[in-house]
């Protein structure tokens, strides 16, 4: 599965628009002296890993991306890593080593 049948409903609404896309697709522009930290997993069904992976280049060296090894949409509450790496980043927006992962936890 490599889009969910929500976001492709969503996108293909606008296909056949008239009217110019008044928002249309940019390069980001972030300005922030907070670190980011994008926390994808790797076979999420909803939003691509690449997606975050381009996302945060363009945020630059702000973001630091915290992969999950596994599947879903949401990493927090999946493992003690991601909980920690996030928690940490919450309270005292402490960011992970660069190409930190979590491997994944299965349910047991």
């Amino acid at each position: 599965m490599r889009y969910s049948a929500p976001a492709l409903g969503r996108v293909a609404g606008c296909l056949g628009q008239a009217a110019p896309v008044p928002n249309s697709q940019h390069r980001l522009r972030v300005d922030t002296a907070a670190p980011i930290l994008p926390a994808p997993s790797l076979n999420d069904p909803a939003t691509g890993y690449r997606w975050t992976l381009s996302t945060a280049g363009q945020i630059g060296a702000k973001a630091r991306v915290l992969t999950y090894e596994g599947s879903g949409h949401t990493v927090y509450g999946r493992s003690a890593c991601t909980v920690g790496a996030v928690d940490r980043y919450l309270i005292s927006r402490s960011v992970p080593a660069d190409g930190v992962r979590c491997l994944e936890v299965r349910p047991s």
